[in-house]
């Protein structure tokens, strides 16, 4: 319980100097220089600010608790996905650099790239839930038109097929059923 009105304090704090210290412009308007100096009533404000909670009762810092529990997955959630963009920009320079030694190696280039052009697609539809639908409908087109295929020709039968990071969703099965080999792989 100490921890949590101790965080509710710094809470306190950072919020009253969000608020007064937020659309600050110009380098010598007021709001910056309470931002930028009267660090001993800034140093008061936060002590006060970390004494409050100990006087508010129990079943607000309860209630705080669970609200700042929601807030932290929040920002995990944030944070964890900006490493992972960081990472993946990083981790495609990291290939650049690695596997194309010279501007001739194309294939390698357009391995690389198409490799960054898709992670930026996927990045950009999982971030709008409509396109959710979307995917969802282009996999029954496609898993029509393999029906389709399966079922008027010969052109699937006996091929080498690898579904990659996909699961093991409809068009998968479809191909599994006429491929000579067929790997499904799923995301963990």
């Amino acid at each position: 319980m100490g921890v949590l009105r101790i965080s509710l304090g710094c809470f306190i704090f950072f919020f009253i100097m969000f608020v007064t210290t937020c659309s600050t412009s110009k380098l010598h308007e007021t709001r910056n220089i309470w931002h930028s100096r009267w660090w001993p009533l800034k140093f008061i404000m936060l002590v006060v600010s970390l004494i409050i909670p100990f006087f508010v009762h129990s079943d607000f810092i309860q209630l705080y608790g669970e609200l700042a529990r929601v807030g932290a997955g929040c920002f995990l959630g944030l944070f964890t996905s900006t490493v992972f963009y960081i990472a993946f920009v990083c981790g495609i320079g990291v290939m650049y650099s690695h596997y194309v030694p010279r501007p001739s190696c194309t294939l390698n280039i357009f391995f690389i790239s198409w490799t960054a052009i898709l992670l930026l697609v996927m990045m950009v539809i999982s971030l709008h839930s409509k396109e959710l639908l979307t995917v969802a409908r282009a996999k029954l087109i496609l898993a029509d038109f393999v029906l389709h295929k399966m079922i008027t020709s010969s052109e699937f039968d006996g091929i080498f097929a690898i579904e990659h990071d996909a699961g093991t969703d409809l068009v998968g099965m479809l191909l599994a059923s006429v491929a000579k080999a067929f790997f499904l792989t799923a995301a963990p």
